[in-house]
């Protein structure tokens, strides 16, 4: 069994920082960061976290530098059904050059199931973790750029043109060939169609304007913006979870979807099709059938397909017999046979399933009031614990101050010096000890030491000092009155309060901690600890003082910049100014205009988005380092 555990950093924006523990069993393999379709039970992960020392690849890329594979293996299930004629032969399935996977420790052995818990239906990127699919794909440490459905990815001289090469004989896993009509498909059916409403992603827009794509021949696409997009090959590889919906996809089995539009099916058909699945709109069947936790038929080039729907008591996917790539010995991946996930809602049960040995890889859902448990059986559960970095690792949790927010308390929070004193009132060490038996550590949210976007050690940690002396020096320049029980007082006169919306467990416990050292310098607090709807309601309804989330995309920010700037209107990611964002979005049609050192901000990530590498890098310094000074 395997799974992983998160340590903690943090932030207040800066509380405490991004070590994991990874649990690695005798008979399972990997962590959700590890591709699990080369890695087995004993070949997964070193003991010491991997570290960083390059700036991330070039952005034109080459297929892999691992050796030319020409002999293949299969899976034993497999090589059954070729036997019988119900499969193709393995040189068959595979496309001209498969990708090649490096495994870690040891090739794998064939079979077996990798069991996993997942908590309801909103847990639907518990399945994607593990079974990524996209044209490109981070590395392990979450630095590097990396080949997977595409091949090769390359800009023309000035960054607004990227034509990327399908990896020529992929198969979805029907059996039907994957090639440039199902990017172009997406993009003309189903991105631009407004019946469907899907989102204009990322790899489609820049400074919210809307690209084009292009089909060259039968495996070559081009995609083309009005302004240079040097970071595009990033926000191409951000496929995120995309199982629920229908615009996170880049590509799709059109041949498969087609029964579902309207401009390629007949009215007739499209009804009967409403009919059978209950829907009164041909959009919602679409969307429905377009998201695979919906719909487990909807071919895939996933390493494993799923085969009922989400929500089953076991929720199960099996290996798909297409999947594009191979070990260095030539043996098609994955190794296991199948991703067998149970359901269970209740966070204890959980913890009991995964210390008994019921779980074979995991890090979501676990909790790290678990690990000495976890220690202590490790012998007898025959697993490993290890200490592992989370690619995107800024902090694992954060205390996002909104700054959008209406009202005398928005004022208050939009205080520079308040947050600042707020930070160095906060007593990271001994959060560290209590919560994570002094493991953590506390620093801003930024990216590792060693990354690009690194902006130095002296923002990595700035405020983040414990000095509840200095907070009140700060304070009462800003609310100098206080009440009877010693909290400040707002300039009407009334008791500032401040509300900590959070969710239960860990997170809240540290809200607790959190509020104890705010009350000691005067500034009052209530931690409401909340399930996870009711919080993100509160994000996108911009109803929120301060929400505790993790900020685990600092590795990423010109593609996954919601957690770090209010840029988006991504709902469900909590953001330090989600009406800014609003604003931004629809160019401020919506939302609330920021104040100018909000925009200024924006604007920076906009000039990064289409600078040259280098120049992004810079500007990415500049950014975070200019988050770890204000604390937003």
């Amino acid at each position: 069994m395997t799974y992983r555990i998160k340590l903690a950093r943090w932030t207040l924006p800066i509380l405490v920082g991004a070590i994991s523990v990874l649990v690695v069993a005798a008979c399972g393999g990997g962590d959700d960061e590890v591709d699990p379709t080369a890695t087995t039970a004993a070949a997964i992960a070193a003991t010491t976290a991997p570290t960083a020392t390059t700036a991330p690849a070039a952005p034109a890329a080459t297929a892999t530098t691992a050796p030319t594979v020409s002999k293949f293996n299969e899976s034993p299930l497999l090589a059954k059904l070729v036997a019988s004629g119900d499969l193709p032969k393995v040189e068959d399935r595979l496309p001209i050059n498969p990708l090649v996977i490096q495994v870690v420790e040891e090739i794998g052995k064939y079979g077996g199931d990798m069991n996993r818990i997942y908590n309801g239906a909103r847990d639907h990127c518990n399945y994607s973790r593990v079974s990524r699919e996209g044209i490109m794909r981070w590395s392990s440490d979450g630095f590097t750029m990396m080949p997977a459905v595409a091949d090769t990815w390359t800009p023309n001289d000035d960054g607004s043109e990227w034509t990327i090469h399908i990896r020529e004989g992929i198969r979805w896993s029907d059996g039907d060939l994957l090639d440039a009509d199902d990017f172009l498909y997406q993009f003309e059916s189903v991105i631009l169609n407004e019946e469907l409403g899907a989102p204009k992603p990322k790899w489609v827009t820049v400074g919210g304007e809307l690209g084009t794509v292009t089909k060259i021949d039968q495996f070559t696409v081009k995609y083309s913006f009005t302004k240079p997009y040097w970071t595009w090959p990033a926000a191409a590889t951000e496929e995120g979870c995309a199982t629920g919906g229908i615009g996170g996809y880049m590509f799709v089995p059109s041949h498969y979807m087609k029964q579902f539009h309207k401009d390629f099916a007949s009215e007739a058909a499209i009804e009967a099709l409403m009919v059978e699945f209950n829907f009164e709109e041909w959009s919602q069947l679409y969307t429905n059938r377009g998201g695979e936790k919906f719909n487990p038929e909807k071919p895939t080039t996933r390493a494993w397909q799923m085969t009922n729907e989400i929500g089953s008591p076991l929720w199960i996917a099996e290996r798909n017999p297409y999947f594009y790539a191979v070990d260095p010995e030539g043996n098609q991946l994955p190794y296991l046979d199948r991703l067998v996930y149970q359901l269970v809602e209740d966070s204890s049960v959980i913890q009991v399933k995964a210390a008994a040995g019921e779980v074979d890889f995991q890090n979501r859902r676990l909790q790290f009031a678990s690990y000495p448990v976890f220690k202590e059986r490790e012998v007898e559960g025959d697993y490993r614990v290890m200490n592992w970095v989370n690619a995107g690792a800024g902090v694992n949790t954060g205390l996002f101050m909104n700054q959008s927010f209406q009202g005398v308390e928005g004022d208050i929070l939009r205080t520079t010096e308040f947050r600042q004193a707020l930070s160095v009132a906060i007593d990271r060490d001994s959060i560290s000890e209590i919560t994570y038996l002094g493991l953590g550590e506390g620093r801003q949210p930024v990216p590792t030491r060693g990354h690009p976007h690194y902006p130095g050690d002296d923002a990595a940690y700035a405020w983040t000092q414990f000095d509840p002396a200095l907070a009140n020096t700060m304070l009462d320049a800003i609310l100098p009155n206080k009440d009877g029980d010693g909290f400040r007082k707002l300039p009407n006169g009334d008791t500032l309060l401040l509300v900590i919306t959070t969710q239960t467990g860990a997170s809240a416990d540290q809200a607790e901690q959190v509020a104890l050292n705010w009350a000691a310098v005067g500034v009052k607090v209530k931690v409401d600890a909340v399930v996870r709807a009711t919080l993100t309601a509160r994000n996108d309804g911009n109803e929120f003082h301060i929400i505790t989330w993790s900020v685990d995309t600092t590795c990423c920010l010109f593609s996954e910049p919601n957690k770090t700037l209010p840029v988006t209107s991504a709902t469900h990611l909590p953001m330090w100014g989600p009406a800014f964002g609003r604003w931004a979005i629809t160019n401020g049609e919506e939302g609330i205009e920021p104040p100018a050192d909000v925009i200024a901000l924006q604007e920076l990530f906009l000039l990064g988005q289409v600078s040259p590498i280098a120049e992004a890098n810079v500007i990415a310094q500049e950014i975070y380092a200019t988050i770890a000074d204000e604390n937003y």
